[in-house]
């Protein structure tokens, strides 16, 4: 059976720091315009992703969630999930 790994929280340059207990990034751009295609994995926290465009799949505990406009997810730390994501530009 694969391990699947654990990702914790790691702080880096220009990210808001609630006192190390809280962190918000813009997926955007860690996207840097590419497609976010993510492996199998946990992480040793609480993860919300709230989204306001874009298609794609999200899939937890293996089962997979279309994800569509202002879609909204909810993780406690150990579940295991794996996410494709593109970002739609509306003009």
């Amino acid at each position: 059976m694969t391990k699947i790994p654990i990702r914790k929280i790691d702080l880096t340059q220009g990210e808001q720091n609630y006192s190390k207990i809280f962190q918000v990034k813009d997926i955007s751009k860690v996207m840097n315009g590419q497609p976010l295609i993510e492996p199998f994995h946990r992480h040793n926290f609480f993860f919300i992703l709230a989204l306001e465009r874009g298609k794609g799949d999200h899939n937890i505990f293996f089962k997979t969630y279309e994800i569509t406009d202002y879609s909204l997810f909810f993780l406690r730390p150990g579940q295991v999930h794996k996410l494709k994501f593109l970002i739609v530009s509306y003009s």
